[in-house]
């Protein structure tokens, strides 16, 4: 199965079989008729020695069998051969939360190429309105846009809402009040539906506050799945201490972006527009580097989607069924076998139906140095081959 992570492929799968000796019995030659040593049955043709036969999703696959708990599998139209494991399943990436902190201030109208509007209406006249106003993206419309493509498109998100200010309260209030918990169905249905339901009716930008209660709901859910925070924002932080008169409020702000990172909850942030201020001294807070800048609805987008990408790739696995037997569950990476340790390797997560990669083995799938991971559930009388073809 084939999924996407920051640009590029990671390839998840689960075989019921390796170079292994068919039936669990010894390396011996297949070739036409029955197999030696404890083989099982030979397919018609080809040459002897060890098979590595991944069977298809989810299924036996045409002209399989299962006797005894054992997978059978027809090669090339021969006699079924009897490979280790109970079932063939391909095991998901675990979803992961994140949680949007929107800004619906009143600029989110401005054009997201300038600091001007793209329709007169929006201010009741003609002042400050884009030369270029007939073809002119608004800042809420190409965030919404952005955010509706990438909720599409990577499925694996569990999407939670809070937008500031808070619909219905006034230019600097953030209620605490969620427009999308997690938990709710179909959240990223939800997300687009809210967010186009809710356009910004004028206020300022009280991001500090909304960071708060954000890192206060975030960590009450648990449910287990990695949580982040995403931050759009297209201007300086301000409404220092509840001030509607524009007050720099950068210092709370940091503190309050920094205060949740410790509490695990890396923050990644957007900044819509030409003018939104250094950004980056939130994104180091918040243990993510540097700031998505976006000047154009394509970038808007682009930031968006590589953002959720990160975020979704996560070192936990799960698989629709438990293995028969849990000592014999064994994890590759690259091909290459990787030993059960909760410092460098794998472990299972809070039941056998779940694996996750540790330390520098799962570091390196992070950081894109290793693309993929297989689990086999191995035969009972077999140790695990040291790599797989």
């Amino acid at each position: 199965m084939r999924r996407e992570s920051f640009g590029r492929p990671i390839i998840v799968a689960a075989v019921c079989a390796s170079a292994l000796p068919l039936a669990c019995g010894s390396p011996d030659t297949l070739g036409t008729g029955q197999g030696t040593g404890g083989g099982g049955a030979g397919a018609t043709g080809g040459a002897g020695g060890d098979l590595y036969i991944p069977l298809p999703d989810a299924s036996i696959g045409a002209g399989g069998t299962s006797i005894d708990g054992a997978v059978m599998m027809a090669l090339d139209g021969g006699a079924s051969v009897a490979t280790c494991g109970s079932t063939t399943m391909t095991p998901n990436r675990a979803p992961v939360d994140v949680f949007v902190v929107l800004d619906r201030s009143a600029s989110m109208y401005y054009s997201i190429a300038g600091d001007c509007y793209c329709t007169a209406s929006v201010t009741g006249g003609t002042t400050n309105v884009c030369p270029s106003a007939p073809g002119c993206t608004s800042r809420w419309d190409a965030v919404s846009a952005g955010l509706t493509q990438t909720s599409s498109l990577i499925t694996t998100i569990n999407w939670g809402l809070e937008l500031y200010p808070t619909p219905g309260g006034g230019v600097c209030t953030v209620t605490g009040a969620l427009q999308l918990p997690f938990g709710v169905a179909d959240s990223a249905s939800v997300l687009r539906t809210t967010i186009r339901n809710n356009p910004p009716a004028g206020g300022n930008t009280p991001t500090a506050v909304a960071i708060q209660a954000a890192a206060a709901y975030v960590p009450t859910v648990d449910d287990g799945n990695k949580k982040a925070i995403l931050l759009a924002t297209d201007g300086i932080p301000n409404c220092y201490q509840g001030d509607i008169l524009n007050t720099d409020d950068m210092a709370s702000t940091l503190q309050a972006i920094g205060t949740a990172y410790t509490l695990g909850l890396p923050v990644y942030v957007v900044g819509i527009g030409p003018s939104v201020g250094n950004l980056d001294a939130m994104a180091l807070q918040g243990g993510t580097g540097h700031y998505y800048p976006a000047t154009s609805p394509e970038q808007l987008a682009e930031a968006l989607i590589e953002i959720s990408r990160i975020i979704a790739t996560s070192c936990t696995f799960r698989t629709p069924t438990a293995p028969p037997d849990d000592a014999k569950v064994w994890v590759y990476v690259d091909k290459t076998f990787v030993p059960e340790s909760a410092l460098d390797g794998w472990s299972f997560g809070g039941d056998p139906t779940t694996i996750v990669l540790t330390g520098p083995t799962c570091q390196s799938l992070l950081d894109g140095k290793s693309t993929t991971v297989e689990v086999i559930f191995g035969c009972k009388d077999e140790p695990p081959p040291p790599a797989i073809p």
